[in-house]
């Protein structure tokens, strides 16, 4: 099966380089987008991602997350490339944060949700420094992911999840993040979510600046090389210079 994958806009905001790209100088900033993507192929309608909460939750609820003057809903951002909450057969979270996980409400129990039983254990019971990118302090309300949990599938480890669409455990980032390997007419193509949030992380072999573990990182680093994938990394803004990919 070959593939064709569409990534969504979601909004953006000028970051400190250092967010993403591990030690980098703090006066630097760079323009951080926010995505999920989509692969369509035969049957098939699968979500890379699920998104963040809409800037009026994040404003009317005063959550503390990125707050955007660019950001169309999730609805929104799916609709720009033709695609309805219905049409969505299958989801893959690279991982729990946040700005990956937030819109599990919106689906039907019948759509699974493929999340690695590392990551589901980490969400629960984060370290201190990663108590907000879980949703786990007061004020973010309940974990976007939590509304999701009666569709979630665990994965321990490597899965198939549809002909020609793969997952790879890859810890680094998190200790559950996992990486989607996906065949098109070009080739094939590798999710990274925020394991290489952006090119420069795999090009100069830098780790994203929040991180669990680093040795653990350089491992996935040469994993995803290993593959000789085509990266669509999930905050870099290079991505939307194509509408389609595949």
């Amino acid at each position: 099966m070959n593939y064709k994958i569409y990534p969504v806009f979601l909004g953006s905001a000028m970051k400190p380089s250092g967010e993403d790209m591990y030690l980098y100088p703090a006066g630097e900033t760079f323009e951080l987008p926010y995505t999920c993507h989509v692969i369509k192929g035969g049957d098939e309608v699968i979500l890379v991602d699920a998104g963040l909460p809409s800037q009026e939750t994040i404003r009317k609820e005063k959550k503390p997350f990125m707050q955007m003057d660019n950001a169309p809903t999730f609805e929104e951002g799916l609709a720009k490339v033709g695609v309805k909450i219905s049409d969505v057969t299958k989801i893959i979270i690279t991982h729990l944060h946040w700005d990956h996980s937030w819109n599990l409400d919106l689906f039907g129990p019948e759509v699974p949700v493929y999340v690695q039983r590392k990551e589901m254990e980490f969400a629960i019971a984060p370290l201190k420094f990663a108590l907000r990118l879980y949703g786990r302090l007061r004020e973010c309300g309940m974990p976007g992911w939590l509304n999701g949990l009666f569709n979630i599938q665990v994965l321990d480890g490597d899965a198939q999840i549809a002909p020609g669409v793969e997952v790879l455990f890859t810890p680094g980032h998190t200790p559950g993040s996992q990486c989607v390997l996906v065949d098109t007419a070009d080739g094939k193509y590798i999710f990274t979510g925020d394991t290489c949030p952006c090119f420069e992380n795999f090009e100069q072999m830098v780790p994203p600046g929040i991180h669990h573990n680093l040795e653990d990182w350089y491992k996935t680093h040469a994993r995803i090389k290993a593959t000789g994938a085509k990266l669509i990394p999930s905050h870099e803004i290079k991505i939307f210079d194509q509408s389609c990919y595949g």
